[in-house]
């Protein structure tokens, strides 16, 4: 979210758990409803916690340990903004659904791994899986299920992922069986 040129900086970044953040902005002029919806489309946007989203959320606070996890962990803020947000700050939610979201920009990119993007291991994933003679629309499922907050249509992405891997699995095995040329 802090990457997002479409939102404004956060007051505060909260460390809540190991490896896990709290965004939180200091706003006014909001309708509970309008808050709701903000958060539940970020949620889905950039992959966090949509069960977080309701405006009566009680946040973690700092200063205090989070025992949710084996080990405690101290619950720490970073300050960012000092600024007051209202609504029109922020892009209007009812504004960015699956239908008018910019596709132009990825909603959320993970890192590469060595040489292979997120797809090529999701291409890579799906071709081995069909070699082994796995349901193509279970292999789908799978991916959609995976990436289910990093595509703009999880189900597209996953189902044109799994043709294109059978259809290069299929090219593999015709040019396997054909005598060579001379």
């Amino acid at each position: 979210m802090l990457a997002r040129e479409d939102l404004p900086w956060p007051n505060y970044r909260i460390s809540s758990s190991p490896g896990k953040w709290q965004i939180v902005w200091k706003v006014e002029g909001f309708a509970p409803e309008r808050a709701e919806a903000l958060q539940k489309g970020l949620a889905r946007e950039t992959g966090a916690d949509p069960a977080a989203t309701d405006c009566a959320r009680v946040m973690r606070l700092p200063g205090f340990y989070n025992h949710k996890y084996g080990k405690p962990q101290f619950v720490s803020a970073e300050p960012l903004s000092h600024k007051v947000y209202a609504p029109e700050d922020f892009p209007d939610p009812h504004r960015r659904n699956e239908d008018t979201a910019d596709r132009s920009k990825p909603v959320r990119q993970r890192p590469r791994v060595g040489n292979l993007s997120q797809s090529e291991r999701d291409w890579a994933y799906a071709k081995r899986a069909l070699a082994r003679g796995e349901s193509p629309a279970l292999i789908a499922s799978a991916i959609e299920n995976y990436r289910r907050y990093e595509k703009h249509n999880p189900r597209y992405y996953a189902e044109l992922t799994v043709k294109n891997a059978a259809n290069a699995l299929e090219a593999e095995r015709t040019a396997g069986s054909c005598p060579e040329r001379t």
